[in-house]
């Protein structure tokens, strides 16, 4: 699911450090481009298309935003699935949350992590496991709930069952 943000979080302890601020100038520039579909091709049940493929849409936004942007932070784990195909079409880096948060557990020394993510639940096994560090996920009977929750949140109809979910996975 996509993350729920303040754009001027991403930017600012950073800017603040690096661009002399004068009252409300000295941030950089931000181009927000919410992509409302899912960054694959899916079926009518929301299942994928298989082979799995990029949604050619997700492109088209990734050429966008790279014509006004020098870099692309995508604040959802799926796209990151085409990360090489977002940055190739847009030429420009994605900054990528999935490596960002592995790096950080890397650097915590921590050796056990346990993982909610929507559906295939493959975003951040393969790059933990490539350092050895152990990955855990939920059950069978707790993910079909959660994602139903994650698809809820998602259309704006959450609700308590969605939060059952949550807090059940947890």
């Amino acid at each position: 699911a996509a993350c729920q943000h303040d754009p001027s979080l991403i930017e600012f302890g950073v800017s603040q450090q690096v661009i002399p601020q004068h009252f409300v100038s000295g941030y950089p520039s931000m181009v927000v481009y919410y992509f409302r579909h899912a960054p694959l091709l899916i079926n009518d049940d929301g299942s994928p298309v298989m082979p799995i493929q990029v949604d050619p849409g997700l492109l088209k936004a990734a050429r966008g935003v790279g014509s006004a942007a020098d870099f692309i932070v995508m604040t959802a784990n799926g796209p990151h699935m085409f990360q090489a195909r977002v940055e190739q079409e847009s030429s420009r880096p994605v900054l990528s949350m999935i490596e960002l948060t592995v790096a950080e557990i890397e650097r915590r020394g921590l050796r056990t992590i346990g993982v909610l993510e929507l559906g295939q639940r493959t975003m951040y096994a393969e790059p933990l496991g490539q350092l050895g560090i152990a990955v855990s996920y939920i059950p069978d009977e707790l993910q079909k709930p959660l994602d139903a929750g994650i698809f809820a949140l998602d259309e704006g109809r959450e609700g308590p069952e969605s939060r059952v979910a949550a807090q059940a996975a947890v």
